[in-house]
């Protein structure tokens, strides 16, 4: 990812109506799989700007990693100071580490995301939980794909399939930003027919219109409390490692 757009997530994520409702949407699915969820080891895979590792903290003991300096310069000016360089393809964490791992918007950023999965698989605790998004639908290409040099956005079908082979049990699977998706659809696709230059997705534009989204976005992370849905602009994956031995890897 660009140096330019860690800047602008660092300068936006606390009132940006995307940032806010995913955080929400995390904390909501971490208290469902953890209940009573404290003395956690939390590992934050493409942690960014740190804000949401920040708020982690209440949980236990949060760890980051992000391939970017700059990313970790930003985590450090928010007093997250146990912030790694490194990527998911190798994560430099010894196996078995952490009950719980994000990675929130990161494999599309990896070429062999099947590796990263490995991975993640890897340095999770039996029986632990790994919460993935990931962006849906090819079709939804736009901007943001490219700043972010994102290699593919998924389907959940194609999804699923990459994480069982990697030894997972799925215990969620959904498309979420259901409401906005067929508005999104349309401006991406209007960019690509009439060649439209948008140099940014991730500015918050007017306080109106920012404040609309968000109301949006959080009444339909209410709605994911209780049901998938069944197509989005992203895809989420709360994936739990078995207690036996489910892969050669895991010797």
């Amino acid at each position: 990812m660009k140096d330019a757009h860690y800047q602008t997530i660092y300068d936006t994520e606390v009132s940006h109506w995307w940032y806010r409702v995913r955080r929400k949407i995390v904390h909501d699915l971490i208290w469902k799989y953890f209940p009573h969820g404290r003395d956690l080891k939390i590992l934050d895979i493409g942690c960014g700007a740190c804000l949401l590792a920040k708020e982690l903290e209440v949980y236990g003991e949060v760890s980051g990693l992000d391939v970017s300096p700059m990313a970790i310069e930003f985590c450090r000016e928010r007093g997250v100071l146990q912030v790694v360089h490194g990527s998911a393809e190798r994560i430099p964490f010894g196996d078995r580490s952490f009950d719980l791992i994000l990675a929130l918007d990161v494999i599309e950023h990896i070429e062999d995301d099947r590796r990263a999965l490995q991975e993640i698989y890897r340095v999770l605790k039996p029986g632990g939980v790994a919460i993935i998004f990931a962006p849906a639908f090819n079709l939804l290409w736009g901007v943001s794909d490219e700043l972010s040099n994102h290699y593919r956005r998924y389907t959940i079908k194609e999804l699923r399939k990459k994480i069982r082979e990697s030894g997972f049990e799925i215990a969620r699977l959904s498309y979420f930003n259901f409401f906005l998706f067929v508005p999104i659809a349309l401006v991406r696709l209007a960019a690509r027919l009439f060649r439209l230059s948008i140099e940014s997705e991730n500015t918050i534009g007017s306080a109106l219109i920012n404040s609309m989204l968000y109301k949006i976005f959080n009444l339909e992370s209410k709605m994911l409390k209780y049901i998938n849905v069944p197509f989005g602009v992203s895809i989420l994956a709360v994936c739990r490692k078995p207690h036996y031995n489910n892969t050669a890897q895991d010797d």
